[in-house]
């Protein structure tokens, strides 16, 4: 067995503590640090666990709800990382912009993002735990499409 995949196994069954995720944005590299501040375990926040956090009721519905609420210009294009940290209780908070497109828009995306909350924990063993979620988000032709 090769040992990427053991340590792959082992995060599966373990899950990843994240503390912070480093993501290079060009030649630029940007930390991403998990919110706990309204965590179930401040000393514990996920990356990868065995069941992620969802949106209750499916990517769909969160696309609906963002597209129904905020108006997108037709001539932006292109695509808009959000993270977040959904906790135990399936409570969003800490939303941070990664990847930028248009400020005006991600003010509104992360003030929507910040009510919509209908999110299902993240479980690892069984138990629901603090874990913090990449939403991926396309925008194009004035709609908002959710990519994960």
């Amino acid at each position: 067995m090769k040992l990427s995949f053991l340590i792959f196994l082992i995060f599966i069954y373990y899950g990843v503590n994240a503390q912070s995720i480093s993501v290079k944005k060009g030649n630029e590299v940007i930390l991403v640090k998990a919110d706990k501040s309204e965590s179930c375990n401040k000393e514990l926040v996920f990356m990868i666990v065995e069941e992620m956090p969802s949106y209750k009721g499916g990517t769909e519905i969160l696309e609906k709800a963002l597209n129904e609420l905020i108006k997108v210009d037709s001539k932006l294009k292109g695509e808009i990382f959000v993270w977040a940290t959904i906790n135990c209780e399936g409570k969003a908070f800490g939303f941070q912009i990664v990847k930028f497109l248009d400020k005006e828009l991600e003010e509104k995306i992360i003030s929507e993002l910040v009510k919509l909350q209908n999110w299902e924990a993240g479980k690892q063993r069984g138990k629901k735990v603090d874990t913090i979620k990449n939403i991926r988000l396309n925008i194009r032709k004035g709609r908002i499409t959710v990519l994960n």
